[in-house]
């Protein structure tokens, strides 16, 4: 199914039902897209409802990032141990200190000498392996662990 820049299609792997999604709309969006997804799969939308039984969705994320050594060209396969968020996205969670490394942070911010503003917020840095802590929030309310 492809709908703008969306492109969706569900198949199997190894016997389980997978959903791959490109979203074409940049990292710094991707917000939109947890909501959605977790919005079609838990709620009932005759009744504008949670559903009884809860969904939990399982995500992986495959995406971009850049490097400047010489040992990685380009296409080169990288699976990061940590991820340094330059997008400000996880900054609008309450709950995003308990997932970030702040010491990781502070150190990456004293090196680069970064001051920060409103057009460049403060980078975060989270390790690939955490999950969401339950009851984290964004501005628009509880958001469920999706791992």
């Amino acid at each position: 199914m492809e709908s703008r820049e969306f492109k969706t299609i569900t198949g199997t792997y190894k016997g389980k039902r997978i959903t791959v999604v490109s979203t074409g709309i940049g990292c710094d969006n991707i917000d939109i897209v947890m909501n959605e997804l977790d919005a079609l799969a838990n709620i009932d939308f005759e009744t504008r409802e949670e559903k009884e039984q809860f969904r939990q969705l399982e995500l992986v994320r495959i995406g971009t990032c850049g490097g400047l050594q010489p040992n990685t060209p380009v296409g080169t396969f990288v699976c990061s141990q940590k991820s340094i968020g330059f997008d400000g996205l996880l900054n609008f969670y309450a709950g995003r200190n308990a997932v970030c490394d702040l010491a990781f942070e502070r150190a990456f911010l004293n090196h680069m000498g970064w001051s920060g503003n409103m057009c460049a917020p403060a980078p975060y840095v989270i390790d690939a392996s955490e999950e969401q802590p339950p009851g984290m929030t964004n501005s628009r309310g509880t958001c469920r662990s999706l791992r």
